[in-house]
């Protein structure tokens, strides 16, 4: 098929890429769909995906890319099927041409009430405007450029307004780091995508940071930027290209609801390729799983234990309350409290009571309660 010639093959972070984003693409439609159902917000039940930077619907052998993916999932639910509403664009005209036979191609596309539409527009103020101007039903937006240009904090915060809203776009973090020591060039979308005042500072201060600081400064203003134009929560993933290497790219999510972000948390923990004593690291690797000897040696849940202790000194409470009250914004999914909670235990440093007599003792549920000397 002519239009497959557009993407190259898919690398192994491309696809980990689309297999996050259509998965939390079907866990935020499923929570969608019950709260619908419950008439708990106003509305005739629609919901909406929007993406930005669609991209011509297949690599070039063959492999479906992510707005497939999507619709496959649409066109296999018959709520779906009856209240999404997707737009997907591309700037690219031929590729915004070839999506729409690709979309075409699918079995029983046309059965949808919403017909998928593409367009080919520039990611800039108009979509912008478009947007802020409009109350969105709840929408989940995904944007994916080749670099960063188009990703604005004003984008994020046009669609993060409004409730059930999330989103998560794709950074080229070596770009970010190029740009930032070229400020002619790159003046303008650095300061839209961080804001003036804060690429201003990244600016003065990567030229006497290490790579690893740089990497790091740049996702903490990141996460700080998005924070403060309505993402309550933001959570970045990492692809590398391999080990010994910066961070490529970013995969960031934001919400303004801790239960999609705890949702998109676990989905993420489970497609890293990194982790050390069962805790996730938020990043992938292709050469992680040929090699992993040579993961980084550390001890997450060996420091976990230790800041239960200095946070939770003198209380009593749940397992469930530990995890809620500590967990958000850290590295740690609520298996990793329970670990680190039982080995606590069994060194005599917490007690625990568990609700049942015939719970096992090297298990915890939510309800237990752990009291901290």
């Amino acid at each position: 098929m002519a239009e497959r010639r557009f993407f190259e093959q898919p690398r192994p972070q491309s696809l980990v890429k689309s297999k996050i984003v259509a998965q939390y693409f079907g866990a935020w439609s499923g929570i969608m769909q019950n709260v619908a159902r419950r008439n708990t917000y106003r509305g005739d039940g629609r919901i909406a995906y929007f993406d930005l930077y669609a991209g011509p619907g297949y690599y070039t052998d063959g492999t479906e890319s992510t707005p497939l993916l999507v619709l496959r999932q649409v066109l296999a639910s018959p709520y779906l099927s009856d209240h999404l509403v997707t737009l997907f664009n591309d700037k690219g005209r031929t590729k915004a041409d070839s999506l729409r036979q690709a979309i075409a191609g699918l079995p029983g596309i046309g059965q949808l009430r919403f017909k998928p539409e593409v367009t080919s527009h520039e990611v800039g103020q108009q979509i912008v405007d478009q947007l802020d101007q409009s109350r969105l039903v709840p929408s989940l937006l995904f944007a994916d450029p080749w670099g960063y240009k188009g990703l604005s904090l004003p984008l994020l915060k046009s669609v993060l307004k409004d409730w059930g809203c999330d989103c998560m776009f794709f950074l080229n973090c070596e770009r970010i780091n190029r740009d930032l020591t070229n400020p002619r060039a790159a003046k303008k979308h650095m300061d839209s995508l961080f804001g003036v005042e804060r690429a201003e500072q990244l600016r003065a201060m990567v030229d006497r940071l290490s790579p690893y600081e740089r990497r790091v400064a740049v996702r903490e203003a990141i996460r700080e930027a998005v924070k403060e134009v309505g993402g309550d929560y933001v959570l970045p993933f990492a692809f590398y290209d391999d080990p010994g290497h910066a961070v490529r790219h970013y995969l960031v999510f934001a919400s303004k609801s801790v239960d999609a972000y705890e949702k998109m948390k676990s989905i993420m923990a489970r497609a890293g390729s990194r982790a050390a004593q069962g805790v996730p690291a938020y990043a992938y690797c292709p050469a992680d799983e040929s090699q992993p000897q040579l993961l980084p040696a550390s001890r997450p849940l060996d420091d976990l234990e230790r800041l239960l202790l200095e946070a939770f000194g003198g209380r009593t409470l749940s397992v469930g309350e530990v995890y809620r009250q500590h967990g958000i914004g850290t590295q740690y999914i609520s298996k990793n409290y329970k670990m680190a909670l039982l080995s606590l235990e069994a060194r005599g440093d917490v007690t625990i009571t568990r609700k049942t007599k015939s719970s096992r003792r090297d298990q915890l549920g939510d309800s237990a309660v752990v009291t901290f000397p």
